[in-house]
């Protein structure tokens, strides 16, 4: 039994480190006071069909490097399931595309906070909006590499 458990924890050792998609409660941003500095102070980018507010600032200690906060407005979605789908989609790519913009940040010892909003009626499709937030990301990364 002692056996088994020292070669499980040496498995677990050995397994090289994988670069972590997860999306926690610590990475949403929520505090009104930091959502309003965002829209006084933002700097504005627009790739169809997200419209994206973010502000680069210096990293306070042990937090996370990137704050998000996906927005779709009751005007254009009136059915709370529509809402919820297009908000998980936001966060899905977003989660799946941040690393590299994480890495610079912590190299850089800066702390982003971000809001995306959709602007389009339409149902857009999951590549297509895959697609924008990844653009919108490069220019949010080139940002961070001239500062």
């Amino acid at each position: 039994m002692l056996a088994q458990s020292v070669n499980e924890n040496s498995v677990q050792e050995a397994t090289p480190k994988v670069a972590s998609f997860a999306f926690p409660a610590s990475h949403r941003l929520h505090r009104e006071r930091d959502i309003n500095a965002l829209f006084a102070q933002g700097t504005n980018l627009f790739v169809f069909p997200y419209r994206a507010t973010y502000q680069l600032m210096p990293s306070e200690s042990n937090e996370s490097p990137i704050r998000m906060m996906p927005i779709v407005p009751k005007r254009l979605f009136k059915h709370a399931v529509d809402r919820n789908r297009n908000k998980r989609r936001i966060r899905e790519a977003f989660r799946l595309q941040a690393n590299p913009l994480r890495e610079a940040l912590k190299n850089k010892g800066l702390q982003l906070h971000i809001a995306f909003l959709l602007t389009s009626k339409e149902e857009i499709p999951w590549q297509r909006g895959h697609a924008s937030i990844d653009k919108i990301l490069n220019k949010i990364l080139r940002a961070v590499e001239k500062e």
